[in-house]
């Protein structure tokens, strides 16, 4: 049985080893070819060689067995009685005078009706406008006579209109919810479903793509990394430690590998050797899709992958689950073929 306790454990303890083990490899195996000055097509094949060799090498040491355990449905987590994987279902109904969201709670008293909020397309609007407004208020402020305030060097425009947005948005969502029932007839209604732990998994993203960028905007360490990306040579002629940039990436990388991969197992309630290797392609696509010069781009394209990927099974005819890869595979097609910068740009 697995609770919030050993998960923040694991992730501790895989965040460590990762960051660990990626730096060995970079200086055992990646440096030496690129000292070489070996082609990306030969680095592709050192790499692809080097992951065969990791993965039935664990294989051959953990075995090919799945290992399954629970994540109970209620925890403890600050002397609190939490849903942990319970399901939430949010069912939203569309009609004439607005918008009605029903919540289901499926934990210790399955179908109990938490709360039912309705809202009227007047009210709708405003928090719309009211939200879009915020958030320009705060991109101009941050533009413009931010500096006077001591947050020069805080965040940037882009990231104060976000936060102000989705601050505002969340605040009118509960001031401007007015009672109301379930609607006997709608034009359209669907469900979402979610829970703590998949709830979880989207804030520690939100909170690793933050810290990304404060890396890689605000440090001087991160400055190193965006010139040695833009141009190595040039990098070294200023008097910038490469091979240390270089480590430090591969540090940051592994531990973030290996964030990604324990709440991985975390949702799906089991472990493989494989269970990563089949998600290369998606998180290849959702990193073009999105831009590989934007943090904020791979993961806006990891979700439109993903999104696209679970509702493409159902929205296409006659497809099931098995085509939930290629439907990635066709997005990463189509955007290769039409904008291979991707969304946000970049060269």
């Amino acid at each position: 049985m697995v609770g919030f306790p050993s998960i923040w454990a694991g992730l501790l303890l895989s965040a460590l080893m990762l960051a660990w083990i990626a730096p060995f490899l970079e200086k055992v195996v990646f440096q030496k070819f690129r000292a070489k000055d070996a082609s990306l097509a030969t680095m592709l094949i050192v790499t692809l060689g080097l992951s065969f060799v990791l993965r039935f090498g664990t294989q051959a040491f953990y075995g090919g067995q799945v290992r399954t355990y629970v994540v109970p449905q209620v925890g403890s987590v600050f002397g609190y009685d939490v849903g942990l994987s319970a399901a939430k279902f949010f069912d939203f109904y569309v009609t004439g005078s607005g918008l009605t969201m029903h919540v289901i709670d499926t934990g210790p008293n399955p179908d109990q009706a938490m709360f039912t909020a309705a809202y009227s397309w007047l009210a709708l609007l405003g928090l719309v406008v009211l939200t879009l407004g915020a958030a320009l208020a705060a991109y101009r402020w941050r533009s413009g006579g931010a500096e006077g305030y001591g947050t020069s060097y805080t965040v940037g425009p882009k990231l104060s209109a976000a936060v102000a947005g989705i601050v505002t948005f969340v605040a009118l969502l509960f001031l401007l919810a007015g009672g109301g029932s379930i609607p006997q007839s709608s034009s359209f209604s669907t469900r979402v479903r979610l829970s703590v732990m998949r709830a979880s998994v989207i804030f520690i993203a939100v909170g690793m793509m933050a810290s990304l960028h404060f890396l890689l905007q605000e440090t001087k360490l991160g400055k190193a990394m965006r010139a040695s990306s833009d141009n190595i040579d040039l990098a070294k002629i200023t008097g910038i430690n490469t091979d240390r940039v270089m480590m430090a990436t591969w540090i940051i990388a592994g531990a973030f590998a290996a964030v990604g991969g324990v709440m991985l197992g975390v949702l799906f309630s089991q472990l493989t050797v494989n269970m990563g290797f089949f998600l290369l392609l998606p998180m290849f696509a959702g990193v073009i899709l999105g831009g590989l010069q934007s943090v904020y781009g791979a993961i806006l394209g990891s979700y439109i992958v993903g999104l696209s990927m679970d509702v493409g099974i159902y929205a296409i005819p006659n497809v099931g689950s098995t085509y939930r890869i290629p439907i990635a595979f066709a997005i990463l097609f189509v955007v290769l073929l039409v904008k291979p910068e991707g969304i946000t740009g970049g060269s």
